[in-house]
C-alpha cells in the first residue's frame, strides 16, 4: 500500500518541507496561537519549532500506520476490498494536517491569507470525503468505527457505517458553511458541536443493531 499512497506521502514531504523553509525566515520561539478565550485574546500557544513539526510528524505516523495494514490487518480480504475508500480516506487526512501547516505558515509570517476558517474548511472537506468512503470500507481492526458490535457482525459494521458516513457527511457541510458565516474564533465550538453526534450517535446505534441481531437469533432456539 506504500506505493498507493504515493501522493499522500509527497504532501507530508511537503508539509515538513514548508515547515522547515518558514523556520528559515522566523524565530523558532515564535508563539502561535491555538485557542483564545471568549474576549478573542490569546489564551494558549505553540512555538513555530513545535507546529511546524508536529504536523508532518503526525501525518508520517498516519501514514505508517495505513501503509502497515498489510501486516497487522487479520481480515485481509476486507483490506482488498476497502482499498480505493482507505486510499481516500488517508489522502484527505494528510490534505487537511497540511492546511493546518499552511495556516500556522501564514499567521507566522503575518500574513492574514489563511486563519482558523480555512482550517474548519479543511476538517469539513475531510469528513466529507470520509463520510462518502465510510460505507464502503469493509470490517477492519485498525480503520472504521471499531466497537465489539460492528467488529462481531458484518451486517451491523455496515449499516453502522453507512449510517456514520451521512452523519459525517453532515457533519462537514456544517463545517464549511459555519466557517463562512461564523468568526474563526468559535472553531473548537463548532467542531465539537458537530463532531460529538456523528461519532457517539453510530456507536449506539451498533449497539441497537446487534441487540436486534442477538434477539432474533434467540427466537428460533426458543421455538
Amino acid at each position: 500500500m506504500i506505493k498507493q499512497l504515493k501522493w499522500a506521502w509527497a504532501i507530508a514531504a511537503l508539509t515538513l518541507l514548508a515547515g522547515i523553509v518558514t523556520l528559515f525566515y522566523v524565530d523558532g520561539s515564535t508563539e502561535l496561537p491555538i485557542k483564545w478565550t471568549v474576549g478573542e485574546e490569546i489564551d494558549n500557544g505553540t512555538s513555530a519549532w513545535i507546529s511546524f513539526l508536529t504536523l508532518p510528524f503526525l501525518q508520517f505516523i498516519l501514514l505508517a500506520l495505513f501503509s502497515s495494514l498489510k501486516i497487522l490487518e487479520p481480515r485481509q480480504q476486507n483490506l482488498k476490498n476497502s482499498t480505493k475508500a482507505l486510499l481516500a480516506i488517508a489522502l484527505s487526512m494528510t490534505c487537511v494536517l497540511l492546511i493546518v501547516q499552511a495556516t500556522f505558515i501564514s499567521m507566522s509570517m503575518g500574513y492574514e491569507v489563511l486563519d482558523d476558517s480555512a482550517i474548519l474548511v479543511g476538517l469539513g472537506l475531510m469528513f466529507l470525503v470520509t463520510g462518502n468512503y465510510l460505507g464502503k470500507l469493509r470490517s477492519s481492526f485498525f480503520i472504521g468505527i471499531r466497537t465489539p458490535w460492528t467488529l462481531s457482525s458484518d451486517e451491523v459494521w455496515q449499516r453502522t457505517h453507512r449510517l456514520a458516513g451521512r452523519l459525517f457527511m453532515v457533519a462537514g457541510l456544517v463545517m464549511i458553511v459555519a466557517s463562512l458565516a461564523l468568526h474563526s474564533r468559535h472553531l473548537p465550538l463548532i467542531a465539537t458541536a458537530v463532531l460529538l453526534p456523528a461519532v457517539i450517535i453510530p456507536v449506539v446505534y451498533s449497539w441497537l443493531l446487534w441487540r436486534a441481531e442477538q434477539q432474533k437469533t434467540k427466537k428460533p432456539e426458543q421455538e
